[in-house]
């Protein structure tokens, strides 16, 4: 599984921000430059059917000042107070899924945020469960 790659351009969401919400480019640069999207994508290999439980996180701010909203979670189960989201899916053989994951983070104009991105990738097969 590989979640490196992003689930809408930069560009395109640019085009959103400003034609379709009315913002400056201004406002939708500094949307853009803080917004996070990572698309994942399951497939079951095996011959059998599987059950997965995907787990994966949106940070979570301790200061009242800085926001992070959720944009998409693909209809994955969101815990606000641990920033935990949970998908379970029972896949078919050769069955695929992708996931959208997306946020932003929100902050005041004079507030230096360092938000680190960092490039994932996964491979855990060993979390499949075979359905009988």
């Amino acid at each position: 599984m590989n979640d490196t790659h992003p689930a809408i351009s930069t560009i395109e969401l640019m085009r959103i921000l400003i034609d379709e919400e009315k913002l400056s480019f201004d406002e939708s640069f500094k949307i853009v430059k803080e917004t996070f999207a990572y698309e994942m994508v399951i497939k079951n290999n095996r011959k059998t059917p599987v059950q997965i439980d995907l787990e994966d996180q949106i940070p979570l701010s301790t200061q009242g000042d800085i926001t992070v909203e959720q944009i998409e979670i693909s209809k994955g189960m969101y815990d606000p107070k641990t920033g935990k989201l949970t998908w379970v899916y029972n896949l078919q053989p050769g069955d695929v899924k992708k996931i959208t994951l997306s946020y932003s983070v929100k902050y005041p104009k004079a507030t230096h945020v360092n938000v680190k991105k960092k490039m994932r990738a996964v491979n855990c097969p060993t979390f499949l469960k075979e359905i009988k």
